[in-house]
């Protein structure tokens, strides 16, 4: 029986700066786009990300708001359905979904997925622990078979897409074609043992089954070329705007047939819970036809889905995507403020309150804020006490449509804060609250960002790669950078930027023969209990 391709993959991972303490059940979302940021030469700070992706009610993220946070960066993320043997074409980094990680307990937890190692064993970075390799084996059990592939271009991403179909399809013909053999034994033998009880033909019995195996999906003849249809689509991206949580939305897709033959969709699929109608039985040559796809109340945030149709156009499937922004209440972008400050010294953070809405006529208006700290205080920095938001403002699906931005403040930064900041809001009428937590931790006497440091890559692509670690301390004197354990494959240089705040870049020396694990211990010259460590990991790949 033919097995279906499992569900495909989500990642885990990257350390977070020292400005932010790590909750790795909670951050794990964030902290793997950041990684992945790092990776692909985007430079973004941890706080940009947190407004960019922020966490539900229980500090938790979607595969969907990672997919819409990587395409406000500039990506083309593409969520995929996928099984082991189809995950070497993804190329790393990407964003694993898996079920449970070593050390972690049973649950939703992304990890940061770095390629096939030469033993054949599939690389995981999950920090602070170094990256590890786990076993074909083990690595099914934790996966869920959810990948979410981060691609540079449209190109790219088509390429992908295109690579892992072909692999689809081969295997899908296959076992559709040993399928239709085996029923067809299958069928001869039964009609054999009662042929002489029933009076049956043999040789009508394995016509008849051979015409059933032919007419299965994989296995019907192409349409001669000269007489084929060509399937052009009038647009491979389609843009809904803004839709009301309490309105269906509808996308129509132009089918046009400029080929000579007639087309016939086969068969439609997509990548959200989107209802079809029925597509146009035939379009013939020099015709459209209009597929109509309908949004069932989306959730709130940006989406979007995949739609593949597949057709007797010999340049089948054809691909494009539907993109939407689901209304979505007021709420604070980051929906906290969870950071270390340095001690002794005033704290200001800028965060957003978000809003965005299918009616052009709601306004939002701010009536009252609330703290319940003493210390600290939460005021709106726009000039307009008023947001109006309207469907025509939207020039990009994923961003946010209006953006209130307030300033959060504490006079001192001593010990920990914490608090609730709550700004009263009215909305079409009704009154809202939209709640903002606060903790403010000060900082430790020596710290680095980030937590941990990785470099993979191909043998000859890593001698001269470089990483950077930023040093804060409050101890007077340089810091000294060694290595645990000792090697000559790494070098470090020190520069001092300002007083207490150091740049230290690391740099691999040579091409590395084998993984590199170990840590960086950072010591501050004439003061024996300053010092802190750093996980470093080298991995190399075939």
């Amino acid at each position: 029986m033919f097995n279906p391709i499992p569900l495909a993959v989500a990642l885990l991972l990257l350390p977070a700066t020292a400005d932010r303490a790590i909750d790795f059940q909670k951050t794990c979302g964030q902290n793997s786009l950041w990684m992945a940021c790092d990776i692909l030469g985007k430079s973004i700070d941890i706080e940009e990300v947190d407004r960019l992706l922020p966490a539900d009610d229980h500090g938790l993220v979607s595969f969907a708001d990672l997919k819409g946070a990587l395409n406000k960066l500039g990506f083309y993320p593409l969520a995929i359905e996928t099984g082991l043997s189809q995950l070497q074409l993804v190329p790393p980094p990407a964003i694993l979904h898996v079920k449970s990680v070593a050390g972690q307990n049973e649950g939703d937890h992304y990890v940061l997925f770095l390629g096939f190692d030469r033993s054949g064993s599939i690389a995981l970075l999950d920090p602070p622990a170094p990256p590890t390799a786990y076993t074909a084996d083990v690595f099914r059990k934790i996966w869920t078979g959810r990948v979410l592939a981060i691609c540079k271009s449209p190109d790219e991403a088509r390429s992908l897409l295109a690579a892992l179909d072909r692999g689809t399809n081969v295997t899908v013909r296959n076992a559709t074609f040993w399928g239709a053999l085996a029923i067809a034994f299958a069928g001869c033998a039964f009609l054999f043992g009662f042929k002489n009880r029933y009076g049956s033909s043999l040789k009508a019995a394995i016509a008849a089954l051979g015409l059933c195996a032919v007419s299965l999906p994989g296995c019907r003849p192409a349409p001669a070329a000269g007489l084929a249809p060509h399937l052009v689509l009038k647009e491979d991206h389609i843009n809904l705007g803004i839709i009301p949580r309490s309105k269906p939305a509808l996308a129509r897709i132009t089918l046009s047939n400029t080929g000579p033959g007639n087309l016939r969709v086969m068969q439609i699929g997509t990548s959200c819970s989107c209802t079809l109608a029925e597509p146009p039985s035939e379009v013939p040559p020099g015709k459209q036809g209009v597929l109509l796809i309908k949004v069932p109340k989306p959730e709130a945030g940006p989406k979007s889905a995949r739609v593949l149709i597949r057709s007797n156009d010999p340049d089948s499937p054809h691909e494009l995507f539907v993109s939407w922004y689901g209304e979505s209440p007021p709420s604070f972008a980051p929906p906290k403020i969870d950071v270390t400050a340095e001690g002794g010294k005033p704290f200001r953070r800028t965060v957003f309150l978000n809003y965005a809405s299918g009616d052009p006529q709601q306004q939002l208006s701010v009536k009252e804020i609330k703290t319940t700290g003493p210390d600290f205080q939460l005021r709106l920095i726009s000039s307009r006490a008023k947001e109006t938001v309207s469907s025509r403002q939207v020039s990009n699906l994923n961003s946010i449509v209006a953006e209130l931005p307030f300033e959060f403040s504490c006079a001192t930064v001593s010990g920990v804060i914490e608090g609730e900041c709550t700004v009263t809001a009215e909305l079409a009428g009704t009154v809202i609250h939209v709640p903002l937590s606060v903790r403010v931790q000060e900082a430790a006497q020596l710290a680095a960002a980030p937590k941990s440091l990785f470099v993979s890559g191909r043998c000859e692509q890593l001698e001269g790669v470089k990483r950077s670690l930023r040093i804060t301390s409050r101890f007077s004197g340089k810091p000294r950078i060694s290595f645990l354990p000792p090697t000559e494959l790494l070098h470090s240089e020190v520069v001092e930027k300002e007083p207490g705040v150091f740049s230290v870049q690391i740099q691999i020396t040579r091409r590395p023969e084998d993984n590199y694990q170990g840590r960086i211990l950072v010591q501050i010259e004439d003061q024996a209990a300053a010092k802190c460590e750093i996980p470093i990991s080298v991995l190399v790949f075939n």
